[in-house]
């Protein structure tokens, strides 16, 4: 028997969706599973999981062609102003489904999963018919016991599988019922069998809630209630909310139940803040189990509301869900292959029941690769330097490590091995030795790897660097490692411009060691210090969970850190290896000194080597830095000063710094200017451009133009490298300079390194971020007045703005800046011509394009920011370019001092709601393209960012009262908005574009009852009461909105138009709209 891969002809049931109870949506002739949805508890069982916008409008079919029918919908479809002309809007008839919207448990699931039948329950708190009390008194548990009794009765075969997929807070509504359904296993077995037979359950942002569980979920529901535009009634809610008790009962006994069954979480978070409280409704420490064994964590790119409404099998967002529907399929076909085997003619079994898996191609291998790769990738393994000969080769041997590589001992470790050690101890190179030893091993197996660069960009020093450089690693062992396709091809259609999704990225890497089998995989992550804790901890709970699965598996995966003993973080299960504690190593840094010592004195030499070994404490940094001293104290010809200049070192590693900086004074100036470009610069600079910056910054008048046959890489390298005294180094691959260590950057910047260069310089006012920001600025000027490949053409303005922020006033900086060179300059490095500015550009276009917020504060034209055109510029004007590029800081700089300059200075409180709502608003970047950019005005610029205080300080100031406001604002904006727009003047009969019907109009057609109660409350003078009807060809696939209208039907000017709509209602057969109200 093949398994279907489309759904069964005839069984998707074209129903009308009840809003109580459950409705079957497709039932195939022989289900194998049901799949249920439930809706939130302000939700509805269609609604809520259909799309708001339709594709497209279709022309009219054949078989709605009734002249009369058509005339009478054609005298309603537009404004009195267009009724009469000869061109006719073509618009869909009314059917009962809405042309171009989906509803995807119907829609698509079905192509997902063939043989599951899928229904979908409705229940009604009430919420949206009253702003008072209740009309029910049923509390959660009632809905659970009437959502546990219509399961029993619409399931013949009570034993078949059971998925559920709630939206919000119905998750605790599956739960409860869940729970309802166990207590009976004594006393009613038969009602029992909802819980055994449930397998899987999808959740939408459901608050679980946590350790905090009641104000969880009360701050779930009442966010809820304030979406809606309701106020929050206490009585409602506490109708709705189980006690504190019961809260955490359910959440306890969840967690059980889950753990008895084995059930497969799978958990969707939204990831955009809702619009309206510019925040997230549920946060994620809420919206999970926390359970890493049965949850798996997908974020949906889209708000609390929306993440379970999906445009088609392309959403990128569906594809999300349709790779765990898969899962959940595969799952219900291995069930079913246990349970009736397919048999051949011979008898024999057929193993073809579960369909083949696509298997990435070669070519989108490679694709994939290159999208997860990032500049710095293997940065920090590129630029560490090979073990010294006869150094490392102990840890091979060590019986930490050979227990770690022994796979009869799995079980006792998990595959980890932890090596910690001091800072400068010498385990990044250690554990490079280690990774080159597993790599030319001739045992069978994968290994892979990750070296976390604090110096480095940010993907260096993160987990989602780590993850994307593993998964890259994986990809190019082809297929001998097993990577999930379905995750595969989730990521291949991953858009650039959106952060990758870690959680994908961490499962696609879970996937390869589920699938490891035989084979084995090696992983090295070293300084895992260098990234930030949270993102390490959560890391290190990931591969524990890995290692886990893997040893019951009696899988071959290692997995070796290597860290500082700060932070400390604990594992279950694992080895460790403290470099401190171990004579080996101890070995290995006196062969560093006797091979690498170049003192002669053949008498004192041994002493001399015993004396670093015994100060060094057993850090190899300290050893290494201090015979690179005595060597060149050598080679300057002073061996007898040898013994006496170590007696002058410091122990410690700090101390050893401070030492080398503030030794003596001999080009100090050049070395403060040197530390403050690698500590500061925007991005790390070039040997030969810290080299022309280090000139130019002593002596402005200097010569930057470098002629390579006079002056050499080489001769560049040993300067910068004398300049820094030792401190720095170049990369290899990308050739940067960088500190030699982290702990110098620690030293500067933790331990007052600075301010202890600051004591030896009477010269400077300071050497912290701001004085050093400033310094910088006044360098990249020189530069750019003269030069143009140096760094200060792409530093300049970035430091001013730093230096700003450090409270460094830069008014006289902003009075002088030369802006027609600077763009001359700029377009001359511009590789398009799109990027490049005219000679025109105002000053404040540019601090926007480049998010200089804090240069943009003290501009002197700073509250005129949005009058300010740029009719020459690739965007209308600075705000636009700023929302363009997604410039979050100047958006909010340019918007918040036009709003002070709009308001009255009595108006403090206005002022302070539109900063905290600027500062609360959600990172994002328009999705319209420049070309729409040119034709998009002020007013939709501001409706776009979303805050409403901000339109209301500059309605009447800056936007002079625009009366068609509500003709841009989209029809899915906050209730709120809206409101306060038409409190400010607006007028709701200006036509909207491209349907050119009203906002009354456009909002029954979505779905707005919010927004028609609104307009309908302002009576007959605001509007033409024919534009009720606007949306008539809809209004019979709307049952909520189409009864809403019709207990209106005695509102004044509506009795008109009573006969069309009870018309409409007839002619498509609905007896639920036209039976006696």
């Amino acid at each position: 028997m093949a398994h279907p891969t489309s759904p069964e002809p005839g069984a998707t049931r074209m129903v009308e969706i009840h809003p109580t109870g459950i409705t079957e949506l497709y039932v195939p002739s022989s289900p194998i599973a049901d799949i249920c949805f439930v809706h939130g508890f302000t939700g509805h069982p269609k609604l809520a999981w259909q799309s708001k916008k339709r594709t497209k409008r279709q022309a009219p079919t054949s078989g709605s062609s009734n002249p009369f029918k058509r005339r009478l919908v054609d005298s309603f479809i537009r404004p009195k102003s267009q009724s009469n002309t000869s061109d006719s809007l073509d618009v869909p008839e009314a059917t009962s489904e809405r042309p171009g919207h989906v509803y995807w448990p119907r829609d698509l699931v079905p192509h997902i999963v063939p043989e599951a039948r899928v229904l979908t329950f409705g229940y009604d708190t009430h919420i949206r018919h009253s702003l008072s009390s209740p009309n029910s008194a049923n509390r959660l548990i009632d809905h659970a016991n009437d959502f546990l009794s219509a399961l029993e009765a619409c399931r013949r075969d009570p034993t078949r599988p059971l998925i559920f997929v709630a939206h919000s807070l119905g998750g605790l509504l599956v739960k409860d019922t869940l729970r309802l359904s166990k207590g009976y296993a004594q006393h009613q077995p038969d009602r029992s069998l909802v819980y055994e037979s449930t397998t899987n359950l999808l959740f939408f942002g459901t608050p679980h809630a946590g350790a905090d569980p009641l104000n969880s979920t009360f701050r779930a529901l009442t966010n809820l209630l304030q979406v809606l535009g309701l106020r929050v009634n206490h009585e409602i809610v506490q109708t709705l909310m189980p006690a504190a008790e019961r809260l955490i009962l359910l959440r306890d006994d969840f967690q059980s139940m889950i753990n008895e069954n084995d059930w497969v979480v799978h958990t969707f978070q939204e990831e955009l803040a809702h619009t309206v409280l510019s925040r997230k409704i549920v946060e994620d420490s809420s919206s999970c189990i926390n359970d890493r064994r049965q949850e798996r964590v997908v974020h949906i790119h889209a708000d609390h509301v929306d993440m379970c409404r999906f445009s088609g099998n392309d959403d990128p967002e569906f594809r999300k869900v349709a790779a765990e529907l898969r899962r959940v399929d595969e799952s219900l076909l291995s069930r079913k292959s246990g349970t009736a085997q397919d048999v051949c003619a011979d008898g024999s079994f057929d193993g073809t029941l579960q369909p083949e898996r696509s298997i990435p191609t070669p070519e989108q291998r490679e694709k994939l690769i290159e999208m997860l790769s990032f500049d710095g990738i293997d940065a920090r393994y590129m630029t560490l330097r090979t073990a010294q000969t006869k150094t490392c080769q102990w840890l091979p041997k060590h019986s930490e490590y050979k227990a770690w590589q022994n796979p009869t001992q799995m079980q006792d470790h998990h595959g980890f091995l932890w090596i910690k050690g001091k800072p400068g101890a010498g385990k990044s190179v250690m554990m490079k030795y280690l990774l080159q030893n597993a790599r030319r091993a001739k045992k069978r197996g994968a290994v892979i790897s990750f070296f976390f660069n604090a110096r480095g960009g940010n993907l260096e020093r993160s987990v989602k660097g780590l993850y994307r450089s593993l998964l890259s690693q994986l990809l190019r062992f082809g297929d001998e490692l097993h990577i999930d396709p379905d995750l595969l091809e989730l990521l291949l259609g991953f858009e650039d411009d959106k952060p990758w999704p870690i959680e994908t990225l961490k499962e696609a890497i879970g996937s390869v060691v589920e699938h490891l089998g035989t084979g084995q995989l090696c992983c090295f992550i070293d300084a895992l210090d260098e990234c930030p804790e949270d993102e390490i901890r959560d890391m290190i709970l990931f591969f524990e969970d890995v290692g886990e699965k893997a040893a019951q598996a009696n899988s071959h995966f290692r997995l070796c850190f290597s860290s500082r003993h700060y932070p400390y973080i604990a594992i279950r299960k694992g080895l460790q290896i403290v470099l401190e504690d171990e004579t080996d190593h101890a070995d290995d840094i006196r062969h560093y000194i006797s091979s690498k010592l170049r003192i002669g004195l053949p008498a004192a030499r041994p002493a001399i080597e015993v004396d670093i070994f015994e100060r060094s404490f057993n850090i190899f940094l300290w050893a290494a830095l201090v015979v690179d001293i005595l060597n060149r104290e050598h080679d300057k010809g002073r061996n007898l000063n040898a013994w006496s200049r170590l007696k002058q070192i410091p122990t410690g590693l700090h101390e050893l710094f401070q030492d080398i900086l503030t030794r003596d004074t001999e080009n100090l100036d050049q070395l403060v200017l040197c530390i403050q470009w690698v500590l500061y610069a925007k991005r790390p600079l070039r040997p030969e451009e810290l080299y022309f910056a280090l000139h130019l910054g002593i002596d402005p008048i200097s010569s930057a133009d470098w002629d390579e046959r006079s002056i050499s890489m080489g001769q560049i390298n040993r300067f910068n490298l004398d300049v820094s005294k030792g401190l720095t180094e170049v990369t290899k691959k990308k050739p940067v300079v960088q500190f030699i260590h982290e702990s110098v950057r620690d030293y500067l910047l933790r331990d007052n390194g600075l301010q202890t260069l600051l004591e030896h310089r009477t010269d400077v006012r300071g050497f912290g971020e701001g004085y050093s920001q400033d310094a910088l600025k006044n360098s990249c000027l020189t530069q750019m007045r003269q030069y143009l490949s140096s760094p200060g053409i792409e530093s300049y303005t970035h430091t001013a703005d730093s230096a700003q922020n450090a409270a460094f006033d830069q008014a006289e900086f902003l009075s002088i800046f030369p802006r027609g060179s600077w763009i001359k300059l700029d377009n001359m490095l511009q590789k398009y011509r799109i990027r490049r500015h005219s000679i025109e550009a105002h000053l404040l276009y540019i601090l926007a394009e480049q998010n200089l917020a804090n240069l943009i504060s003290i501009h002197p034209e700073r509250h005129h920011t949005l009058v300010i055109e740029a009719k020459t510029e690739r965007y209308p004007s600075p705000l636009c370019a700023a929302m363009a590029l997604g410039q979050h800081d100047a958006i909010r700089s340019l918007t918040l001092e036009a709003a002070i300059a709009a308001t009255s200075e009595g108006d403090k409180d206005l002022i302070f709601r539109v900063r905290e709502e600027l500062s609360n608003l959600s990172h994002l970047k328009s999705d319209l393209d420049g070309k729409h950019w040119r034709s998009i005005d002020l007013l939709e610029c501001l409706l776009r960012i979303g805050s409403q205080s901000l339109v209301g300080a500059l309605w009447y100031g800056v936007l002079g009262n625009p009366e068609d406001a509500l003709a841009k604002i989209s029809i899915d904006a906050p209730f709120a908005f809206s409101q306060c727009l038409i409190q400010n003047g607006a007028r709701v009969d200006v036509p909207r574009q491209p349907s050119r019907l009203n906002i009354l109009g456009e909002a029954v057609g979505s779905e707005r009852l919010d927004l028609v109660r609104l307009l309908l409350s302002l009576g007959t003078n605001s509007y033409r009461t024919s534009e009720i009807v606007l949306s008539l060809p809809e209004l019979a696939g709307i049952s909520e909105m189409a009864k809403f209208f019709l207990e209106h039907d005695a509102s004044p000017g509506f009795a008109d138009h009573w006969d069309k709509v009870l018309f409409k209602a007839m002619n498509e057969n609905r007896s639920d709209l036209v039976a006696p109200q």
